[in-house]
């Protein structure tokens, strides 16, 4: 999904047969008249839709590359924001940004124990909205922790 009227038709273009979805910036700046910038404001309406739009269509969504591939530091913050986007995986234009994709998807150790003592909790409540560290867990929280799980490989709780 590049160019801004394809992803603003995301929708119907991923109703084809298709196994990823993929967003990409430098294309849909180009077609919008814009200038690209470090903090990805120009292209933030774009990079959710699409991250909506495969989500809907039941695809894994690929996060845009990062061009400059000797900037970690903006890699590793693209790819987290691009998980709490609802992103699968990024796109990597030099191996080593591999292994800092695999970090930025992988849930962290505080994450993974948060989400199994919430479960346990959320458990043994029978399943009941209760509170649990001074917020609200309901079931679709609770189906977030079991996420987190399974992204770990430690399987749903």
């Amino acid at each position: 999904l590049e160019t801004i009227g394809v992803v603003a038709d995301a929708r119907e273009v991923l109703r084809s047969p298709v196994t990823a979805s993929s967003f990409g910036p430098e294309a849909c700046v180009a077609d919008l008249g814009g200038v690209r910038t470090r903090g990805n404001d120009e292209v933030g309406w774009a990079r959710t839709h699409a991250a909506g739009a495969a989500r809907l269509a039941g695809v894994p969504a690929l996060d845009m590359v990062t061009i400059d591939f000797r900037d970690d530091e903006r890699f590793l913050a693209e790819a987290r924001q691009a998980r709490a986007l609802g992103y699968a995986g990024k796109l990597c234009i030099h191996p080593a940004q591999v292994p800092l994709a695999r970090e930025a998807f992988r849930p962290t150790a505080d994450e993974v124990d948060r989400a199994r003592r919430l479960l346990g909790a959320f458990a043994a409540a029978g399943g009941d909205t209760i509170a649990f560290e001074g917020q609200m867990v309901d079931e679709v929280v609770a189906a977030r922790a079991r996420a987190v799980l399974a992204a770990a490989g430690g399987g749903g709780g």
